[in-house]
Formats: structure tokens, sequence, C-alpha cells
């Protein structure tokens, strides 16, 4: 991303989180634009741009590069290669144990994978369509699942008093 490109994407920042950058100096600003621009200096400005447009829609709060990145890796992880996992499992290239979250919560168990891979003619298309109907939810939940991972034990909180 150039530096063009990292004022656009401050902007944006800027519009959706106003009270948050509204008492920064002209110098902070110049900071700001300097910090996001050596961050993802390597990175696509359109792969930061729907990174930063998919955190507004489910944060309140403005984000961090880091939390930008979060958003950056749950896109890199395209559906396409989902799907293609998933079809190596069914064909009995990967085992159960060995798949992402995502595709481990989509079939349950090794006993389903070999259920879909079962039936030869239907099974790539009927599959297929399945996949990408459920992958959605999926991402949800194990976003969901690793939020959940990363809170505090609150068994470890109710004894230290």
């Amino acid at each position: 991303m150039d530096k063009v490109e990292t004022v656009k994407l401050l902007e944006i920042l800027n519009a959706a989180y106003p009270t948050a950058f509204k008492n920064l100096s002209t110098g902070e600003k110049r900071a700001q634009i300097g910090i996001w621009q050596y961050a993802f200096r390597n990175d696509s400005a359109d792969v930061v741009g729907v990174a930063l447009n998919e955190y507004i829609l489910h944060n309140q709060y403005p984000p961090t590069i880091a939390g930008i990145r979060q958003y950056m890796q749950l896109l890199d992880n395209s559906d396409a290669e989902l799907l293609s996992e998933a079809w190596s499992a069914v064909c009995g290239n990967i085992r159960f144990e060995d798949l992402s979250a995502e595709n481990k919560l989509f079939f349950g168990s090794q006993a389903r994978v070999d259920q879909y891979g079962y039936d030869s003619d239907t099974v790539q298309t009927v599959f297929a369509g399945q996949h990408r109907k459920a992958i959605g939810e999926i991402r949800k939940r194990v976003r969901v699942k690793k939020a959940v991972e990363q809170l505090p034990n609150l068994h470890v909180l109710e004894g230290g008093g």
C-alpha cells in the first residue's frame, strides 16, 4: 500500500469512528499515516480495505493494526481453499484430524467424510453445493470459538478474590 492508499484507508477509518481521531494534531496524523503505511507496505490496498470494512461492520471500537491483520488472515483463507481441502478429504487424501477448524466443524467426524465420498457419481456436485452453502456460517462459528478461547479463565478470576 502506498501513501495515497494509506491516507484513503485512514479517511475511511476516521469516517467510521469520528470521535476516536478528532483530537489528533497534524504531527500525530502524519505519524499515524507513516505507521499504517509501514505496517501495510507489502499488502494490497484492496485486501486491507476489505479487511477494514469487515472490521468496521463487526466492531464498535476503532481497530489497531493487529486487528486489521487478523481480519486479513480471515480473508486469506478463501472459500476455494477450504473447498479444495474438503474435497481432498472426501477423496481420501486428507484425514479428518488434519483438516482446518472450518472443515472439521463442517464434517464433524471421519465417518462423515467417508460418507460423502461413498457415491462417486453425485458427490462432487452435491458436496460442493453443501459446502459453499455452509462455509459462511462455519467461519462465524470458528471465529466465535477462537474469541471465546481468548477470554480470561473465569475460574481463575473467581479464586483470586
